[in-house]
């Protein structure tokens, strides 16, 4: 550790000691840190037992800021630090990186409590520690897709098509229609930009999405709908993203997978589950996901090129912030463009939110 934080840590040190409270048998301060946030929490243990959770304290908060300021200045090896006062006055400080980055707060806290504290940790905790993996939600739902008899009447029709004919029916039919909505679309793409897509991912740009981002790249994110409850993106309300921006979201998501680690990645994506199983990793974020699709809430439509076991490489999917059921919409960029066209055609997508209807319909 670099001497000037040696010396904010002293300070913190100096500080727990002359406010420990009689009471307490022993004082444990657990501190997180990252370069963009820290936060920490104290918590004492009496003779009986009995866990005490101190109220903050402004002049301690200040303490460990300078300590983060700190940090944010030098290479670490450590993300979290438990600090441990007896009432003898004896100290203990342990340094902790990403061993237990896979569990909650309250969770790593019963795992500090029992080796500092002796204190049992509770079974659902204990069911992380011995699975990491260990998922919070069940399938307790029936996957299908769409499978009426109109769309397979559509679907045999338009498969000989090919995905700029698809695309260009799609857009004609908003053209018609929503003629505002089609003047928001961009000129197309031209090759060069896919080589950027190829360095930031390491994955070839897929040739049928490739197709449609030489027609049309994305549209204007302005929404020029006149209801305040309905967004005017082409898909449905739903945004069409520009090729420059796929780019820089494939950039935040591996930002966010460096940051967070392997364990922050496995604390987000307790709740992600698949639908059918085994066709999508049940993670939070994957960097084979490539969003094409958008709503302003961190939600996407994209396609899979990391699927799960039981899955296939090119099939469209959900995936965002809000996103825990991950679900197949179609096995290709092909087959999610006739399903719009057959879903146009028959008026079939009400006012909800585009993602969450198709849950709707395909989860039931």
């Amino acid at each position: 550790m670099e001497p000037v934080m040696e010396q904010k840590m002293q300070k913190i040190i100096n500080f727990l000691q002359q406010r420990f409270n009689p009471d307490w048998e022993k004082l444990m301060l657990m501190v997180s840190m990252t370069k963009n946030s820290m936060g920490y929490s104290v918590r004492g243990l009496n003779d009986t037992d009995e866990i005490l959770t101190d109220e903050e304290d402004l002049q301690l908060c200040d303490l460990i800021a300078e300590l983060w300021y700190e940090y944010q200045e030098h290479d670490n090896n450590w993300k979290e630090f438990v600090m441990v006062i007896d009432s003898d006055g004896n100290q203990q400080l342990d340094f902790y990186c990403d061993e237990y980055s896979y569990l909650y707060d309250d969770e790593r806290w019963e795992v500090y409590q029992n080796k500092y504290f002796g204190l049992p940790i509770s079974d659902d905790t204990m069911r992380y520690i011995k699975d990491p993996n260990y998922k919070s939600v069940e399938r307790d739902k029936e996957y299908h897709q769409e499978c009426s008899a109109e769309y397979q009447q559509l679907r045999k029709e338009l498969t000989s098509k090919s995905v700029r004919d698809l695309w260009e029916m799609y857009c004609g039919w908003i053209r018609e229609n929503e003629p505002d909505y089609y003047a928001n679309l961009n000129q197309g793409c031209q090759e060069p930009v896919f080589d950027e897509f190829e360095r930031v991912t390491g994955y070839k740009f897929p040739d049928d999405l490739k197709e449609i981002y030489l027609i049309n790249d994305g549209e204007n994110d302005i929404d020029i709908s006149e209801d305040d409850n309905e967004n005017s993106g082409i898909f449905f309300g739903l945004f069409f993203i520009p090729f420059e921006e796929v780019v820089g979201e494939l950039n935040d998501n591996k930002e966010l997978i460096d940051d967070e680690g392997e364990g922050g990645i496995r604390l987000l994506s307790r709740g992600c589950i698949s639908y059918p199983e085994g066709a999508v990793r049940e993670e939070y974020i994957n960097e084979g996901w490539i969003p094409f699709i958008k709503d302003f809430g961190g939600n996407f439509i994209g396609i899979d090129l990391k699927p799960g076991p039981k899955g296939k490489s090119g099939q469209i999917i959900n995936f965002g912030r809000d996103e825990d059921e991950k679900l197949v919409i179609a096995d290709s960029v092909k087959d999610f463009l006739i399903l719009l066209i057959y879903l146009q055609r028959f008026q079939k997508v009400n006012k909800l939110h585009f993602i969450d209807w198709l849950k709707e319909e395909y989860l039931k």
